[in-house]
């Protein structure tokens, strides 16, 4: 029963959870995650890969408890009803529950945003942390976490709102990254192993928007009901889609109020890196769509939009029949989903 969940990343995070770090490309995958599996292992029966799901599952529930409270918080209750719902809705929702870090760094990066807007600074700088120490999109929880100290500060760095000493809480953020990367230079003798190790999967960055170019250009090659087909229709579709909810953040009628600005720039910032990230084996967008379970403002924009019946429902039809799709892709180990 287990053994179809033991798929692609799971292998390489159990891996390590059980031997650690080798100079291959081992070091991509950040620590905090394998190092759960590796202290969670011996308590639960059943082995590395039980302790795994076991984590995301536990992170999942924590992860929607947040976004519930932080979506009633700006929004209203039926929009947190809506959030939740549509999150766990979304075609790649399941990875939320596999042996997989996604669960455990939206947790994390919920709960740096959610503690910030209520000005519980140490709180919000620890979860940064450790969102920085899961993955290296953490690190730009920085600039959202940092904005939004400013605008609670009134943008005043003098006089009787100026900043507090709460303002170191914001230093802590990268540190999940620079302890990684000060043990890749003890380990491997490189800083930058995990993104030198990106080259096994012919990682490399380009101007934004170019991977999207490309991935059209790969479309006009691949028959129409291929796996490379499917595959990047759907990679398309998932930064298309990203790109407009995002947009709609600051712009028409469900943008947020003007003191929300941290919560597009928190989505905005990751969206212009997946934008600018393309990967070979011949899907330049390869795992976008799973990346989108980490611009939680983009759910937070669905759930307002949701307020329409028409597109509540266009959207649960889409994303629970697509994630039937992806789920038996993943468990047979189809190409068009990792």
């Amino acid at each position: 029963m287990l053994s179809p969940w033991l798929r692609w990343d799971v292998v390489h995070y159990i891996a390590i959870a059980e031997h650690g770090y080798r100079a291959d490309y081992s070091p991509a995958f950040f620590p905090a995650y394998p190092l759960m599996i590796r202290v969670i292992d011996p308590v639960l029966p059943g082995g590395a890969l039980v302790a795994a799901m076991a984590i995301s599952s536990a992170s999942c529930l924590g992860a929607l408890i947040l976004l519930h409270r932080l979506a009633e918080a700006e929004f209203g209750r039926d929009v947190a009803q809506r959030a939740v719902f549509y999150l766990m809705a979304f075609p790649m929702a399941f990875f939320l529950i596999t042996g997989y870090n996604e669960a455990l760094f939206l947790m994390l990066s919920i709960a740096a945003v959610y503690a910030a807007r209520r000005g519980a600074w140490w709180v919000a700088g620890l979860a940064g942390a450790a969102a920085s120490a899961t993955r290296m999109f953490g690190i730009l929880l920085l600039l959202p976490l940092t904005l939004e100290y400013l605008r609670q500060h009134h943008w005043q760095l003098k006089g009787p709102n100026s900043l507090k000493p709460d303002v170191l809480a914001l230093a802590l953020v990268p540190t999940g990254l620079a302890a990684y990367a000060a043990f890749c230079w003890r380990s491997f003798g490189d800083p930058l192993a995990f993104s030198h190790a990106q080259r096994y999967w012919d990682r490399t960055y380009a101007w934004p928007g170019q991977p999207i170019l490309q991935a059209l250009d790969k479309l006009q090659h691949y028959p129409a009901l291929s796996r490379n087909g499917v595959g990047t229709i759907l990679d398309i579709a998932a930064v298309l889609l990203a790109a407009l909810l995002i947009t709609f953040t600051a712009v028409g009628p469900w943008r947020f109020r003007r003191d929300q600005l941290a919560l597009t720039l928190w989505a905005a910032l990751p969206l212009l890196l997946i934008l600018s990230t393309s990967v070979g084996f011949g899907r330049p967008l390869m795992s976008t769509p799973r990346l989108f379970l980490e611009l939680t403002p983009a759910f937070l924009v669905l759930a307002r939009m949701g307020r329409n019946i028409a597109i509540d429902r266009l959207y649960l039809l889409t994303a629970i029949a697509l994630q039937s799709t992806y789920l038996l892709a993943f468990l047979t180990k189809k190409g068009f989903v990792a």
